[in-house]
């Protein structure tokens, strides 16, 4: 846990993120400091799992800045990325496959 307080503040600065030619995070600014616990909640399709793929580094933004502590947040392999384009039914098989397959590759 001591490591991952070091890597605070957490910033997103300005981020965006379309995927599929929609918008799905709009120049969100948020700073989250050590301290009391931080929740995000909202309705279903609200943005919360992209906010957090943001914050983790899994997905690139559109526009914007995410860092933890000094370090701007680099995007996993491209492999682990949301693609730029498609329909989001394809999309969400897509992530689901990275978070199930993360770190194993299927038998061919």
């Amino acid at each position: 846990m001591h490591a991952l307080m070091a890597d605070l503040p957490l910033v997103l600065d300005n981020v965006s993120l379309d995927v599929g030619g929609a918008r799905l995070i709009d120049r969100v600014d948020l700073t989250i400091s050590p301290g009391a616990p931080t929740l995000i909640v909202g309705p279903n399709g609200a943005g919360k799992t992209s906010l957090l793929r943001l914050c983790m580094g899994l997905v690139v933004p559109t526009s914007g800045r995410v860092s933890w502590g000094s370090r701007l947040a680099a995007g996993r392999s491209r492999r682990n990325r949301l693609p730029a384009s498609g329909d989001v039914a394809s999309q969400r098989r897509r992530q689901c496959a990275v978070c199930v397959g993360a770190g194993r590759r299927a038998a061919s």
